[in-house]
């Protein structure tokens, strides 16, 4: 698809059609691009450390709690702002509004 973003450290699925954007460290598959989850080995080989790993997983868990990212975002707590690698999520999926973030619940 052309125009899509595809964030750092992202794994995407052989023969999977991109057409919205994927997040930093997220892995994607599936005919349309389904969000399965993060890329924790890649994480891993980059030696974030754990506690890092963990915030980054829970904030994941609290952005696609359901699919209204905007209010996911905003609820954020404070805690998961003053890590990096939820920054660049954050800032990954707020830099352009008008493309479609590929998600857990893609169709």
């Amino acid at each position: 698809q052309q125009f899509t973003r595809v964030g750092k450290s992202a794994m995407i699925g052989g023969m999977c059609g991109v057409v919205r954007d994927v997040i930093p460290y997220g892995i994607v598959h599936g005919n349309r691009s389904i969000l399965q989850g993060l890329n924790l080995i890649g994480l891993r080989r980059k030696n974030i450390p754990n506690k890092e790993i963990m915030i980054l997983i829970e904030a994941y868990k609290q952005i696609f709690r359901n699919e209204n990212l905007t209010d996911n975002l905003n609820t954020l707590s404070s805690e998961f702002k003053s890590n990096d690698l939820v920054i660049e999520v954050i800032d990954f999926i707020e830099k352009d509004k008008k493309r479609p973030i590929c998600t857990p619940f893609s169709k």
